[in-house]
């Protein structure tokens, strides 16, 4: 690797997803209109929003009925809440989770309903949620043979995409400086690491708290000339979660003990695991050892 040249694959990261220079926060999400305080609730027509629910850890996708703001009360929306629909006539195995289609069906009833909705009945799954809380999205009706009941609705973006963009979101309305947490001011001087690998850790690295660990395994492998890692990623699906780990242990001088592993339950696939097994190896290294990796 050049030296003081970084890998695009950590620039992309960097960008998009870690940079405490550069926050998600600045996309400014959409929001539904709120509509003038008064005592009466409005109609609404083809107005979905979104929002996230860490009950659940995933998109909560609903249809807007009504919206309402009352003196008393923040804006909220009231919605039929709906849900991903597989469609198994348009099912490819070659497709990644950021290029199939989202696909949405009415919810047939769960715990989320709102029993003290007094409007529409028909829909059998109601959900009210403060307007400001949640992110207007794009979705129209699936015009094709299968969708008869004409119940079927495709979505603009992925739901990937929009998990993504929501779970921001969330993190951001419960505390707004997630992505700022305050922490001891750390120099590659003082912790014995070069430049690039502080660089790497300190950019790359949520939360914080990770990094003091990551700069004392760079500093314990730095006399090495050459370097063996095993490394290993795996996904366990259960139900309806998913739980992705990953993790390496270095090779070359067991009695050493650097090893590192981690797990979480956000966007998993096995796929996922390994690379974040080898990304998490390969930010304490610098480009002067020569690297071994084994799976």
């Amino acid at each position: 690797m050049p030296k003081n040249h970084m890998p695009e694959l950590f620039l992309m990261v960097l960008q998009f997803t870690t940079n405490k220079n550069n926050p998600s926060s600045s996309q400014h999400f959409p929001r539904p209109k709120i509509i003038k305080c008064g005592n009466h609730s409005a109609p609404c027509k083809n107005q979905w929003t979104i929002f996230w629910s860490p009950r659940f850890s995933d998109i909560i996708y609903i249809k807007i009925l009504e919206k309402s703001h009352f003196p008393s009360d923040v804006p909220k929306i009231y919605g039929e809440h709906h849900i991903p629909f597989r469609d198994p006539s348009s099912h490819n195995s070659t497709l990644t989770p950021h290029t199939q289609q989202n696909f949405l069906t009415p919810c047939p009833g769960c715990d989320l309903h709102d029993s003290f909705y007094i409007g529409d009945v028909h829909p059998h799954c109601i959900i009210s949620y403060p307007s400001n809380n949640t992110i207007s999205i794009h979705a129209n009706l699936y015009k094709k043979n299968n969708n008869r009941f004409n119940n079927i609705f495709l979505v603009h973006k992925s739901h990937s995409e929009l998990r993504a963009d929501v779970f921001i979101d969330y993190n951001e309305c419960i505390n707004p400086n997630f992505r700022h947490i305050e922490k001891v001011i750390q120099s590659p001087s003082n912790i014995n690491i070069s430049q690039e690998n502080f660089k790497l850790i300190d950019t790359i690295l949520l939360p914080n708290s990770f990094h003091n660990s990551f700069f004392s395994l760079t500093s314990l492998i730095s006399s090495f000339d050459r370097l063996e890692f095993y490394t290993d990623g795996s996904l366990l699906r259960y139900n309806d979660s998913s739980i992705m780990g990953f993790g390496w242990i270095l090779t070359s001088d067991i009695n050493l003990d650097a090893k590192f592993s981690g797990k979480t339950i956000d966007w998993a696939s096995s796929t996922k695991a390994e690379i974040f097994a080898i990304l998490t190896c390969l930010i304490i290294q610098n480009d002067t050892k020569k690297i071994t990796k084994n799976q």
